[in-house]
């Protein structure tokens, strides 16, 4: 498998790995899914994907740097009472084939992440889930801090959940240890790095 920086050729068959994964998250009802095309994304940032030996897409991650406490609201669509230091380095839209889901196939693209916040000096990592997901014990585990979410100003969701929101947090004095975690019982050694992901950490 190999590990990629995301480019205009790979917009359909990533924003097509969103859709599906979404569709069939635990809890998770979408009634609009257009946040989830890539051209759609309003915001700049990397987003990392594996490519199977098959040439599929089959796990994505995108992150984005933000440097103020609105735009990170604007972000999340949340009300943040969290005193962070900025920059903050987001994680959103992770998705991961559904045969491929609970194998740690996403592990690959967290650590990438955590390598290049600490390379360029990232203060916090922050992402939102829902407080029944699977990843919840590992996220704590890594270090995340995790508080029920502030929605109360939302007008529209294009969620339907069954569980309510979850903000975390991660301070960059625990990105090592995060990566630590992620490396523990994991084989690194069946992932290739494509020349953008190694642009990206150099």
């Amino acid at each position: 498998m190999i590990v990629k920086v995301a480019e205009e050729k790979d917009y359909a068959r990533i924003s097509k790995l969103r859709i599906e994964a979404y569709k069939k998250a635990t809890g998770m009802k979408i009634s609009d899914n257009s946040f989830l095309f890539f051209e759609n994304d309003k915001r700049p940032g990397i987003v990392l994907f594996v490519e199977d030996e098959s040439g599929n897409a089959i796990s994505t991650l995108k992150g984005v740097k933000v440097t103020n406490i609105e735009e990170l609201e604007k972000v999340f669509d949340i009300k943040i009472h969290s005193d962070l230091e900025f920059p903050v380095f987001v994680f959103e839209k992770l998705a991961t084939a559904f045969e491929f889901r609970r194998n740690g196939i996403s592990r690959i693209l967290r650590i990438i992440f955590f390598e290049y916040c600490l390379k360029s000096k990232i203060k916090n990592i922050t992402l939102t889930a829902q407080e029944d997901a699977s990843r919840i014990k590992l996220l704590k585990k890594m270090g995340y801090k995790i508080e029920i979410a502030d929605i109360s100003q939302r007008k529209i969701t294009s969620f339907d959940n069954s569980s309510r929101a979850v903000f975390a947090v991660l301070n960059c004095n625990s990105f090592e240890r995060a990566i630590e975690v992620n490396k523990q019982d994991f084989d690194l050694k069946k992932f290739e790095f494509d020349e953008s992901v190694k642009t990206l950490l150099s």
